[in-house]
């Protein structure tokens, strides 16, 4: 599945397309230290060969981002599939060069694509509290602050807590979405 959005071009990444992970690898490398915990491997070569099997994981709903003019500018993946196409959560890694109005105009028809060609009804993010751009780019993409989960993992030894964020299907089209009423939920 590959797509034009806007003026950035986004193309599935397939595990055996040396090329392609080539490119997308000294991007990871490069912002690893903010998008990793310590639970990654600290190796070079084991944490390069778990980034191509994170590539394999998650094919085909990895996509290497490329400019108008063919670089790579950066990937796009989905993982965590609830319930078949439920709900997932999205990553998002674009070189700092090339953020601003258009990438998040990309990003924005990125999760149209999501929800209304994959069929998706909730996309999930999160981020480390310290990454303050990152925090800034969920929201302006148009992500729903949802809370703070304290301690989810460890960077350098100590407890790192997420700040999460989501948005629906409804929310994205405009639309309000409806709970379960809480008085209705009975315990099992």
């Amino acid at each position: 599945m590959d797509f034009q959005l806007g003026k950035y071009f986004i193309q599935a990444v397939s595990p055996i397309d040396f090329v392609v992970n080539a490119r997308l690898l000294p991007i990871f490398n490069q912002y690893k230290d903010v998008i990793t915990d310590d639970y990654w491997t600290k190796n070079q070569a084991e944490s390069d060969n778990a980034f191509r099997g994170m590539i394999a994981m998650y094919a085909p709903f990895f996509w290497a981002c490329y400019d108008d003019e063919g670089n790579c500018i950066g990937f796009i993946y989905l993982n965590d599939w609830r319930n078949g196409r439920h709900s997932c959560a999205i990553h998002i890694v674009i070189d700092e060069a090339y953020r601003g109005h258009v990438v998040i105009s990309s990003i924005k028809r990125f999760l149209n694509m999501v929800f209304n060609y994959l069929g998706v009804r909730r996309v999930e993010g999160c981020s480390p509290i310290y990454n303050k751009k990152c925090i800034a780019f969920m929201k302006i993409s148009g992500l729903k602050e949802e809370g703070v989960n304290k301690g989810a993992s460890l960077k350098n030894g100590k407890p790192l807590d997420y700040v999460m964020f989501g948005l629906t299907k409804e929310m994205y089209n405009g639309k309000t979405t409806s709970t379960a009423n809480s008085s209705s939920f009975s315990p099992l």
